[in-house]
């Protein structure tokens, strides 16, 4: 679909202000993204010094002209359209060097005072919201001092160059017309050099307005947030600094507690005439956490989970695999024992948690297990 550009619409619903502040919300993300000094060093680095480039925006310019393709017209009617007549149309290109996107917006700040190509038909019909009430032909009128600019594909083949945009205007000519192009009374060069004449001025408040953001607007607003995101890491990393201890706690070694002491509920006096049994069985209860180091696991798990929480951009991109690791690798250094993908009972523990027993006879004994998801 064609983008038709330099027109009241666009003046009115399109400001390049917005679009070029739009473009550099990827660098916003970028400082809200830095975790530490360093990756903000970083982003000066590659950033402020070419902000532009960073973004991939290039200042639009005007560059040659030539002759398009050609292709049927548009049904020209007479006033009471009972009778048309067929046309050819004609397009001229003209060359953008830069962004031509840019083009599909207005220098609001550069450029308000100017007037978009069919600012006369507007004013003659009473403006835009008038389009809708307005006659057959005025609404006509009006379409074809709206359309006589657009954004298309090149269609020129000769340089071997890859697909790219350019400026397009064109001419709806009858056998009539064409007759007058040849008797050298209707010059289309000259009316297609005018237009461009009419564009120039905007492309040239685009260009500028562009220039101005790469150059000041943008390296002021991206200095300011980073200022202030470097003064944020800085004053955040004073005050862990400021909470260090030199006898800073650490969980203590896991505990078992002794199922053996555990007060049995009351049972039966056992009946003398029951038959004995074989042989007496003695049960050697599971080891398993006291309640107290239960709690620990449960208080580290849960301050390490709203660490992790608030630092989505280091812990976001990691898979399940390498965040179960680092909860491992905290749980070591506050509860000795930790493992990572150990087997057991024929298959792999995601993670778990040993102790020592010191029954008579025992080993460590895995207390803990669990999976992370």
């Amino acid at each position: 679909m064609p983008e038709f550009v330099f027109n009241s619409f666009v003046k009115e619903h399109r400001p390049l202000s917005a679009e070029l502040w739009r473009r550099a919300g990827s660098l916003w993300s970028r400082v809200a993204a830095a975790t530490t000094l360093e990756d903000l060093d970083a982003f000066d680095d590659d950033v402020l010094r070419g902000p532009g480039m960073s973004l991939g925006i290039k200042v639009p310019q005007l560059g040659r002209t030539r002759q398009a393709a050609e292709r049927a017209g548009e049904t020209r009617w007479n006033a009471d359209r009972t009778v048309g007549s067929p046309t050819r149309r004609f397009y001229v290109s003209v060359e953008v060097l830069g962004d031509i996107t840019l083009l599909n917006c207005w220098p609001d700040l550069a450029g308000a005072d100017l007037d978009p190509v069919d600012a006369e038909v507007v004013a003659d019909i009473g403006g835009l919201g008038t389009t809708t009430r307005a006659s057959d032909e005025d609404v006509r009128r009006y379409l074809r001092a709206e359309q006589e600019w657009e954004i298309g594909a090149d269609d020129d083949p000769r340089d071997g160059r890859p697909a790219r945009f350019s400026l397009y205007t064109h001419f709806d000519l009858t056998l009539e017309d064409e007759d007058a192009v040849a008797r050298r009374d209707l010059d289309l060069a000259a009316i297609a050099r005018e237009r461009r004449g009419r564009i120039a001025p905007i492309v040239a408040a685009v260009s500028k307005q562009v220039h101005e953001f790469l150059a000041t607007d943008l390296p002021a607003r991206l200095l300011a947030v980073t200022e202030a995101k470097r003064r944020e890491l800085t004053n955040r990393q004073a005050v862990r600094d400021n909470l260090s201890f030199p006898d800073e706690w650490q969980g203590s070694e896991p505990e078992l507690e002794d199922l053996s002491q555990v007060d049995a509920s009351p049972t039966k006096e056992p009946d003398p005439e029951a038959p004995s049994l074989m042989e007496e069985v003695h049960l050697n209860p599971r080891s398993r956490l006291s309640a107290a180091t239960f709690e620990d696991v449960m208080f580290s798990l849960r301050h390490w989970a709203n660490a992790v929480e608030r630092y989505p951009a280091a812990f976001g991109v990691l898979v399940e695999e390498r965040i179960s690791d680092l909860l491992a690798a905290t749980w070591n250094a506050t509860l000795p024992g930790a493992g990572r993908e150990v087997y057991s009972r024929g298959g792999k523990s995601d993670i778990f948690i040993q102790a020592d027993v010191l029954d008579p006879g025992r080993g460590p004994a895995k207390v803990f297990i669990c999976e992370a998801k």
